[in-house]
């Protein structure tokens, strides 16, 4: 009943008039704008706005004001006029001086400059206007005209104040107050307008434009318009109550700028003074300015600087419209046409930019509309926080709807409803409400390019492939999160909007999903919060969060809109997308933002506007003026630390909002600065992975700069993804101190390479005195070894003569004179071949066998293992092996003397065992008569073994044991000797071994 009482109180009012205004954009001092009275303003030929103030002039370079006044050069702070020729010149009006102009980064000023100072007029005001040919005509309120061709003034005085020129048929005309005067080689001839003449007498000449063959002039309270045929003209109307400045615009409008009735735009192509749309109604507006992109400028007097881009973004729903603003869904009619819904049940209805609205209802002052379905017979299905209704030729009534509503959906005859306590559809012929999933509750549903239904809830998502009967969440972990939004994409793709885990993209095929991309991941900047998803036919999609739009390509590059593009909040809650036009929905109202303008993309360009660093604790900027799109280059004071460079991209279309793709490459210094990190970065290319990126208005290179050339390339990028085809570059030049330089650093290498040459070849001396010093004492040692063989051996001798026995003497002596030459040669040597070694070992134990006797026996075993050309130590063996047969030899039966090799790898093992008394008795005997006598030929053998060990850095070692502790225990003693073959492996027989 109470929702029946609330219906029959349902109001529909109508609104037809503008219930829009275009997304502005504004400066003022907050901004950087010297003065918030701004008299003129205009634009050069590379981009840049300029604007005359009462407190100096201003330049705008997309990013930043600069303001120059006295101290800079110009002769007046206050600037009333402010025009660029075709040189580029900025000709400037200061208050109550001669004109002056900005060139080449500096103002050319009265005396100064040869051709101002042949102005011999003096005004509070001049205005400037350039034809066609190049001839600048300077006015002032004096009537008097200064026309300035390359070097040549030539002044002309006229009855009336001059106030517009234009061209038709190749001639110069020039329209005063009265008359209309044609200018042929610096010569005046008066053409005659009666309704001019008639004005000219009571009426004051405010302005004038021209378009094509029409001039509308502007006096006092009345505008006019003139047309121009076959050299004659002709007044084809007129409107009373306006007047102003007046320009012509791109549009091919006129655009008349008033003092208190705002900024009208006139439309006079059919010959009649028509007025299509006023602006700033409220503003005290100077002048107009369009710049290159088609911007419209507004100086006004006392609130700086309003701009009006071409196709800028239009608010809805101002407050023209006694209604809430914050909308809450957007769809389109039958016919098309834009509805949009409030959160206090209200529907506003926009045809032709005309909005009316609709009241549907509402039982506590606040009724979200939820979204809004039309249907093929042209009524409207609305979901809202309280119910559903249905809208039906101007009347709304309520569905029988018992739950509470949070989307709806129309599929194959059905509208199906998203609840807070399931899944159902109405038969949209009776109405009938049809449960398909209770108990859950869903926020978002979905129609894929196949047909099937995608619902998402509060912890999953569901299809009806399977009547909504399976989560989604059960295999893909980062579902089971509540879903804000779906949207189906094309190529089989379903875009989900989580609350936990962001936008996700689902890879979909007959109601199943196949793949699933955390978006996120692939995003520098991940986006959070998201309300709502949309796609275009481009395969686009578009996003709408609490920090403004978003568009995501296919590729993942995203591009953002906010507030500085002209929406009414950063506050999105509904996006609508018709033909090349986005709807955004916010809580402060509804903005139409054109999509693809076809903007020239020359009219873009893209500046290095200046370079700032700190220096000794000041922190200093440097501006450019001059030079752009050209080589320039930069050489940083030394020392310089946290270097900026500021950039500029003059697309004002973006509101400030542009973003930079740089390149650098890194060049080679010069000799003079080249440092170790430049040869290493420009061999190796060590910085290759950051050598180009994405930056916001300026590129910081860090605390320090390596010293070095690096070559920056810069290249604005705009909101609507547009690429300026203008880069701009600049060589940044780091000098090198002088003690970070190559050739200090050679320089102090080259000392300490002299120093540690003399340190090594020292060294190197000591070194190979020592080795010298090594080889002579082990020649040493092994010439004591060979007088001690020799004095054994004739101690042998005198054996054979008591009793004597002349045949073994002889054959003794032959054996031992063989002997003694081996051993002569094989001392001189450090190493011979094994083979020759063993031989001479042999002839030793068969000379001691022939001393002995029967008395003793001896074995040489494993000679096979060894290589007979192995390199191996001289004389190594013969003091052990005579060692044993003097102290070894068994004191009752026969001895037996063992000589067995054992190879492992390289390293090989000798063993010399003997069957004696055993070195522990024999040492113990010793020691009792002689305590301190020590065998001398073992000592020899020891330092020839350390000598050895020394010079070829080998390792061999020397041991002994009593065979009594071995196992079996048994008589006699065993010595060992190991030696590594590989140490020895590099020395040529032809060198050591004859």
């Amino acid at each position: 009943m109470p929702r029946i009482i609330t219906l029959l109180f349902c109001v529909f009012i109508l609104f037809n008039g503008l219930a829009q205004e275009p997304s502005l954009i504004h400066f003022d001092v907050e901004d950087g704008l010297p003065s918030n009275l701004i008299y003129s303003m205009t634009q050069d030929k590379e981009g840049f706005l300029w604007f005359g103030t009462d407190k100096g002039l201003a330049r705008y370079d997309g990013e930043k004001f600069h303001v120059f006044g006295t101290g800079d050069g110009l002769p007046d702070a206050e600037i009333l006029t402010v025009y660029c020729d075709s040189k580029d010149r900025i000709w400037l009006s200061p208050f109550k001086q001669l004109p002056c102009y900005w060139q080449n980064g500096a103002f050319h000023v009265g005396n100064s400059d040869s051709l101002i100072s042949r102005l011999n007029t003096r005004s509070s005001w001049y205005d400037f206007i350039e034809s066609s040919d190049n001839r600048l005509m300077i006015f002032n309120e004096l009537s008097t005209i200064h026309i300035l061709e390359e070097d040549t003034i030539q002044s002309l005085d006229l009855p009336h104040n001059p106030r517009s020129v234009f061209e038709a048929d190749g001639k110069t005309y020039l329209v005063t107050m009265g008359e209309i005067f044609l200018l042929e080689n610096g010569l005046e001839s008066k053409l005659h307008v009666p309704w001019l003449s008639k004005l000219s007498n009571r009426k004051y000449l405010i302005g004038a434009a021209v378009s094509d063959d029409q001039i509308l002039i502007s006096y006092e309270n009345i505008l006019t318009l003139i047309k121009y045929e076959n050299g004659a003209f002709s007044v084809q109307d007129t409107l009373m109550g306006y007047n102003g400045r007046i320009r012509h615009t791109r549009s091919g409008e006129f655009l008349l700028v008033t003092k208190n009735q705002g900024s009208l735009f006139l439309d006079c192509s059919k010959g009649d003074i028509h007025i299509n749309r006023r602006i700033l109604p409220d503003k005290k507006v100077n002048m107009a300015f369009e710049d290159h992109q088609g911007t419209l400028w507004f100086c006004t007097s006392d609130e700086g600087v309003y701009g009006m881009p071409l196709n800028a973004p239009h608010h809805f729903l101002t407050n023209e419209v006694n209604h809430s603003h914050n909308i809450t869904s957007l769809s389109k009619d039958a016919d098309q046409h834009l509805i949009a819904g409030n959160d206090e049940g209200g529907m506003y209805f926009i045809k032709d930019d005309q909005v009316s609205y609709q009241f549907i209802g509402t039982l506590t002052g606040s009724n979200r509309i939820l979204a809004i379905q039309p249907m093929k017979q042209g009524d409207l299905f609305i979901a809202s926080d309280e119910s559903i209704y249905r809208y039906h030729q101007g009347r709304s009534s309520i569905l029988p709807f018992k739950f509470t509503p949070k989307t709806i959906l129309s599929s194959n005859g059905r509208l199906w409803v998203a609840s807070s306590s399931g899944i159902g559809y109405f038969d949209e012929q009776n109405l009938q409400y049809q449960q398909a999933v209770g108990s859950r509750r869903f926020t978002s549903l979905t129609r894929d390019k196949q047909g099937f239904l995608w619902a998402g809830g509060m912890n999953g998502l569901y299809s009806s492939a399977d009547n909504f009967a399976a989560n989604w969440a059960d295999q893909f972990e980062m579902l089971d999160s509540r879903i804000y939004a779906l949207c189906a994409g094309k190529d089989n793709v379903l875009w989900v909007a989580t609350a936990d885990n962001g936008l996700l993209r689902l890879g979909i095929q007959d109601g199943k999903i196949e793949e699933l991309i955390q978006v996120n991941e692939r995003l520098d900047q991940p986006i959070q919060s998201i309300k709502t998803i949309i796609s275009d036919n481009s395969n686009n999609i578009w996003l709408g969060t609490n920090k403004g739009v978003f568009k995501l390509q296919p590729d993942f590059q995203v591009s953002h809109f906010d507030k500085h593009d002209g929406l009414a909040d950063n506050d999105v809650n509904t996006l609508l997308m018709k033909d090349d036009t986005l709807w955004v929905g916010t809580t402060k109202g509804l903005t139409r933002m054109i999509l693809n303008q076809n903007l020239a993309i020359d009219s873009f360009p893209s500046y290095v506007s200046g370079i700032n660093y700190w220096l000794n604790d000041r922190y200093i900027q440097e501006p450019f003026f001059n030079n752009f799109n050209g080589f320039r280059a930069f050489t940083l004071p030394r020392d310089a630390g946290l270097v900026e460079i500021q950039l500029s991209g003059l697309d004002y279309c973006s509101r400030g909002n542009i973003s930079f793709e740089y390149v650098v490459e890194e060049r080679f210094p010069g000799l003079a600065d080249l440092t170790v990190s430049n040869i290493f970065s420009l061999l190796f290319k060590r910085e290759q992975s950051n050598n180009s990126g994405i930056v916001q208005g300026r590129l910081n290179l860090g605390t320090q700069i390596r010293p070095g050339k690096y070559f920056y390339t810069f290249t604005a990028l705009n909101t609507r993804g547009l690429k300026s085809n203008k880069p701009d570059s600049i060589m940044i030049v780091n000098k090198a101190n002088w003690y970070e330089t190559i050739w200090f650093w050679l320089t102090i290498w080259g000392i300490v390479f002299l120093i540690l040459r003399a340190v090594y070849k020292n060294r190197q001396a000591y070194r190979d005195l020592n080795h010298s010093v090594s080889k002579l004492r082990l020649h040493a040692i092994q010439a004591q070894l060979n007088p001690h063989f020799i004095g054994n051996s004739i101690y042998a001798i005198q054996q054979f003569f008591y009793p004597p026995d002349p045949e073994k003497a002889s054959e003794y002596i032959e054996l031992f004179n063989r002997l003694l030459r081996q051993s002569m040669t094989m001392s001189e040597q450090h190493f011979v071949r094994f083979d020759q070694d063993m031989s001479y070992n042999t002839d030793y134990l068969s000379l001691i066998k022939l001393r002995l006797g029967d008395r003793f026996n001896f074995t040489i075993e494993g000679l096979d293992q060894i290589q007979p050309d192995s390199p191996f130590p001289s004389m190594i063996l013969q003091p052990l092996i005579e060692n044993a047969t003097i102290h070894g030899l068994s004191p009752g039966g026969v001895s037996i003397l063992t000589v067995k090799f054992i190879k492992s790898g390289s390293l090989v093992n000798c063993l010399i065992e003997d069957n004696g008394e055993g070195i522990d008795t024999i040492r113990q005997r010793k020691s009792k008569k002689h305590p301190q006598h020590q065998s001398k030929g073992l000592a020899l053998l020891q330092q020839k073994i350390s000598m050895l060990n020394r010079l070829y850095k080998t390792n061999i070692k020397l041991s002994h044991s009593d065979l009594k502790d071995h196992d079996p225990p048994r008589h006699g003693t065993v010595a060992s000797i190991s030696i590594d073959l590989e140490a020895f492996s590099d020395i040529a027989p032809s060198k050591e071994i004859s």
